[in-house]
């Protein structure tokens, strides 16, 4: 079965996850933690539309470690 690239395919929200699983754990295996967090920051910042996104990220990393300790 082959992938579809096309930005208008609809993904199940499990594949949408391992899909992004992935991407992120290459680009943690192939760039030190300074590149990631430039290309993360380049991202969030071209791609969301929040004005403190600084905040909501804080925010989020705040809910996620309170809900996995």
């Amino acid at each position: 079965m082959e992938v579809s690239r096309s930005k208008h395919s609809v993904l199940a929200p499990e594949e949408k996850r391992s899909r992004i699983n992935l991407i992120l754990k290459v680009m943690l295996m192939n760039h030190s933690p300074k590149e990631c967090a430039e290309i993360l920051y380049e991202f969030l910042d071209k791609h969301t539309s929040v004005t403190r996104v600084d905040l909501e990220l804080q925010e989020h990393v705040q809910k996620y470690d309170n809900a996995n300790s």
